[in-house]
């Protein structure tokens, strides 16, 4: 299944902020500004953009936060980065290179407090059920649950969690592509 076409895009971000022809000629930074509680599951997602192997992952996210991911990837390929982070709890943004290294401190601190507070990594409450024993079923917990939820289909018939509301926008897309039952609760119930 592919999942990054053209409307998740749309999802992850609703306008380029940049002219088409910067963001097809410049390079971007992506940030990870807070991991998620699973290491082994932002680790793979780090694999995945960087086409590392697992140690390199593993050590990169031995420095402490923020921590660039990559400083050197194409708008597409930030996009790809981030909407990898977001599937496994973890907030990231991403700027143009010469942004991250040229800017101090300052800047970047304050820029990346603004993501933090951002509405899109509020959690909202998300349930799912009839979750076919399938392919498309499992490449859906692992995306967004990880590697070890795909044992939860067997488990249960539905699953209840609190996610970012940008993850939860993706899975719904996603959800109504294969089938599932998606509801998104805002608010404190789930």
């Amino acid at each position: 299944m592919l999942w990054l076409d053209t409307e998740t895009k749309g999802l992850l971000q609703k306008e380029t902020p940049f002219p088409p022809t910067a963001v097809g000629t410049s390079e971007f930074g992506l940030v990870l500004l807070s991991p998620g509680e699973q290491a082994e599951w932002i680790a793979r997602a780090i694999c995945r953009i960087n086409k590392c192997p697992s140690h390199e992952a593993a050590s990169l996210l031995q420095h402490p936060l923020p921590i660039v991911v990559n400083d050197g990837l194409s708008h597409e390929a930030a996009l790809a980065g981030q909407f990898e982070l977001v599937s496994c709890d973890a907030i990231s943004a991403f700027l143009l290179s010469e942004v991250l290294a040229g800017a101090g401190q300052d800047y970047l601190d304050t820029v990346f407090g603004k993501v933090m507070r951002s509405s899109e990594f509020g959690l909202v409450g998300v349930s799912i059920s009839n979750i076919p024993n399938s392919d498309s079923g499992h490449a859906f917990l692992d995306q967004f649950f990880g590697p070890t939820a795909v044992d939860d289909i067997q488990q249960t018939s539905l699953l209840r969690r609190r996610v970012a509301l940008k993850k939860a926008r993706i899975m719904k897309y996603w959800a109504d592509e294969i089938g599932l039952n998606f509801r998104i609760h805002k608010g404190h119930s789930e």
